[in-house]
């Protein structure tokens, strides 16, 4: 998410292709006696690969809070579908489907004296459903309408709880009605999992049984967007044809097809790419190591690196075995067991950095790191915590408890390779400082299990818990329970009411300056609750083909498909 943390030179995510014209050629008026007919061009075509059998076009039917939704479906997403906004490479915000960005200088977002708010929308003239139906602001109030029914079993983005109403007084026109103020209000309907949905093709199927709803074909091989590919053909677990829409209402894409493989597992993924059936991938999935290899062995491509979130250890917070974990001085004694910087070279082939808060490092965030508690790596310090909760360390060097017990918790991962190595390296320290682990790769079976992802005895890695993108997912409400089929984003069954008001008053605070103050003091508190351990920033490979241009990660949290119709 963000800026290139690296410095690494990046260039404009639109997507076009090098030498794919021919060369120009000297014309005549006159075609030459018996000439052959003219050929149709070829068409400019890319063949890009996931990692992983994709079962969605739609971010709004991602598996809740988990992290195991198919790598590239944001992307896909992003390709076959278009918002109000995007998330653009120079700013923030670019408009998509609107004709402008709300913003309080132009009137379009205005804040009454109570904190509620009013947004307007005015939508792009053209806008088009791939199946020639006008996007109007009735699809927009559908959409609205599936986003806020409980009744509907998928993760609804937090912004539709704070939505008081929304009309259409025309339909060209949306007019958002806000119960409080909320920083991100202008990404409605912009962001994966918000973006207009077609209401006509939609409203009976909903209508008639919502038990089958999100079940159709409709979000796979039938999808209908508005975006610049729409979906020509769907295989399961072999991939998807998506092909230029000549009515996208920025203009037709320059591409004129992208195949998208879906490739069960990263060496095959890097076996295609090194015999020439892959010139892009989508999402994560190619390791360090991969990288390396194709760096060393891909004549036709390189490697481009960027900078991801950072890599984060969820202590359970919800009666965790031990219980030792739920003790503050124990987690800390763990943080400064680790080190760190070590992790970041050696994990990121000497690419990362060292994250001590669940920001990313783009400028806007230079000052937050010195309001958060910092745990340089001390393995004598975590040591003498450990004894002073009255732990003695045994002959093999690990810590018992009075009764003799040892000192033992699990580390949960999924079975991703660099997810793996990270996991080792924690086990590791941890191990050198007295604490014995149990390692456990979580399946590709179990990694959907909502039960068992929720209920960890200990240390869970990975996910975005307690970074700035997904704070909300520190509220008591967004806790994984059997209430609720441990669906909630609250990844570690964390509660604490002061911080969730401190959470709660940033998303209401939109001049930058108090809203940076909330910052620390949020990330004040979740370093020196060790609510989440913050490790090191992660980077993406991306593999990317010579004949394809102008690729790269996008900037403030985009994917790689941002631009691609330009």
């Amino acid at each position: 998410m963000g800026r290139n943390p690296l410095g690494l030179v990046m260039v404009g995510a639109a997507i076009v292709l090098a030498s794919c014209a021919p060369a120009p050629q000297a014309t005549n008026t006159a075609p030459a006696p018996n000439s052959a007919p003219a050929q149709p061009a070829a068409k400019k075509r890319v063949v890009a690969a996931v990692n992983g059998n994709l079962f969605t076009v739609s971010g709004m039917l991602s598996v809740g809070g988990t992290g195991t939704a198919t790598q590239g479906t944001a992307e896909v997403e992003k390709l076959t579908n278009a918002g109000f906004t995007t998330k653009g490479l120079t700013q923030p915000l670019e408009a998509q489907l609107a004709e402008t960005v709300p913003t309080i200088d132009n009137s379009l977002w205005k804040v009454a004296p109570d904190g509620r708010m009013e947004m307007t929308w005015k939508i792009r003239a053209g806008s088009k459903w791939q199946d020639g139906q006008p996007v109007t602001a009735d699809d927009v109030v559908f959409t609205a309408m599936i986003g806020q029914d409980a009744e509907l079993a998928f993760v609804r983005d937090r912004k539709y709880r704070e939505i008081e109403g929304i009309d259409a007084p025309d339909p060209q026109t949306v007019v958002v009605r806000w119960r409080q103020t909320d920083i991100e209000a202008d990404q409605m309907f912009g962001t994966g999992g918000t973006l207009p949905l077609p209401k006509h093709l939609l409203e009976d199927s909903y209508n008639s049984n919502k038990a089958t709803f999100l079940q159709q074909g409709f979000w796979s091989s039938d999808f209908v967007g508005s975006g610049p590919y729409r979906v020509a053909n769907w295989q399961d677990g072999i991939g998807t044809l998506l092909v230029a829409n000549d009515g996208y209402a920025l203009g037709r894409p320059k591409i004129d097809e992208i195949e998208v493989k879906f490739i069960s597992n990263s060496p095959t993924e890097v076996a295609n790419i090194l015999a020439g059936a892959v010139e892009l991938t989508f999402g994560r999935g190619l390791s360090q190591d991969q990288a390396a290899t194709l760096r060393e062995q891909w004549k036709d491509g390189t490697v481009q690196v960027y900078g991801s979130n950072p890599n984060i250890i969820t202590p359970q917070h919800l009666n965790p075995t031990p219980a030792i974990v739920s003790n503050l001085q124990f987690r800390k004694a763990l943080w400064y067991a680790l080190n760190r910087p070590e992790m970041a070279a050696a994990l990121t082939a000497g690419l990362g950095v060292v994250a001590n808060t669940g920001v990313t490092t783009e400028p806007i965030y230079k000052d937050i790191d010195t309001a958060a508690v910092q745990y340089p790596y001390d393995p004598r310090q975590a040591m003498q915590i450990i004894e002073g909760l009255g732990y003695k360390r045994a002959a093999d060097g690990i810590y018992q408890d009075p009764s003799g017990t040892p000192v033992k918790v699990e580390i949960r991962s999924t079975d991703k390779d660099v997810n793996v190595k990270s996991m080792l390296a924690i086990a590791t320290y941890w191990q050198q400082v007295g604490v014995a682990t149990d390692q456990v790769a979580i399946p590709a079976a179990r990694q959907a299990d909502l039960e068992y992802r929720a209920t960890f005895p200990a240390f869970d890695t990975g996910g975005t818990f307690g970074m700035v993108g997904s704070l909300n997912s520190l509220n008591k409400s967004e806790m994984r329970l059997p209430t609720n089929g441990y669906q909630g984003t609250n990844r570690g069954n964390y509660i604490n009411p002061d911080l969730e008001n401190t959470i709660n008053q940033y998303y209401l605070t939109i001049p930058i300056g108090p809203r940076f103050d909330l910052l620390k003091q949020i990330y004040h508190t979740i370093t020196d609750q060790v609510v989440v351990i913050y490790m090191y920033y992660d980077v993406d490979p991306v593999a990317v083909g010579n004949r394809v241009q102008n690729v790269s990660a996008a900037y403030f949290g985009n994917v790689q498909a941002w631009d691609v119709q330009s």
